[in-house]
């Protein structure tokens, strides 16, 4: 027998820990919007330059590649201000706005654009764009289908099942990289062992904040693990 859960099961945190949490995912949005403000306007001040032949002032990790909004490094923070602000409503949000149609519908498509983007854009399969990519795909698909939980079904991924054992797993994994990757790499860059220099180039240091990584990843565990 299925039963609905409340917003408040959904995320069973303490008040302050929720309200934590969802303050950081704030930030973090926060932070990406200003990256896409300062990719857009890159783009722009590069546009010229570009038409007459010349080469932009600004990275191509600053100019997101690609013609608009289409280029990889866009889509990489259009996603995480809007998984970001997401993850602060469902942490802090009314059951009525956590699961409504819209809310759902807001992140099934951007799950399937994002996907899309994965498999079709050239430049999502670079070396430290890849992993930044994909985790948005998953976690805008877990922000769809704790929505539609809490508004039209039953919790569907709790840890009891596989689905949420697997994203508690990978998400916690993504949570251990971001603070140990930093530290690692130093000891990397220091080894003269070949087979970890291939690593590192195959693997490189992603284009997305250590910080921002860390606080999404750990947001998403506490969620799925606040699950009853």
């Amino acid at each position: 027998m299925t039963h609905r859960h409340s917003a408040v099961e959904l995320v069973p945190l303490p008040g302050p820990v929720a309200y934590l949490a969802g303050a950081a995912s704030v930030v973090v949005a926060v932070i990406h919007l200003g990256r896409l403000r300062g990719t857009l306007r890159a783009r722009r001040a590069a546009a010229p330059l570009a038409q007459a032949g010349g080469a932009g002032p600004a990275s191509p990790a600053r100019q997101g590649g690609g013609g608009g909004m289409a280029g990889a490094y866009g889509w990489i923070e259009v996603g995480h201000v809007l998984v970001a602000a997401g993850m602060a409503v469902m942490f802090t949000g009314p059951e009525r706005v956590v699961g409504s149609w819209p809310f759902v519908a807001v992140y099934l498509t951007l799950a399937v654009s994002l996907l899309v983007v994965v498999v079709t854009h050239p430049q999502c399969g670079l070396p430290g764009v890849w992993s930044c990519c994909a985790m948005l795909v998953v976690e805008a698909a877990a922000m769809a289908c704790m929505s539609g939980a809490v508004g039209f079904a039953g919790w569907p991924v709790g840890v009891d099942g596989a689905a949420g054992t697997w994203c508690v797993v990978l998400f916690a994994g993504a949570c251990l990289v971001a603070l140990v990757g930093l530290p690692a790499r130093r000891a990397a860059r220091s080894s003269a062992r070949p087979l970890v220099a291939r690593l590192m180039r195959v693997f490189p240091e992603p284009v997305v904040p250590r910080a921002t990584r860390l606080i999404m990843s750990g947001g998403m565990v506490l969620m799925f693990l606040g699950q009853t």
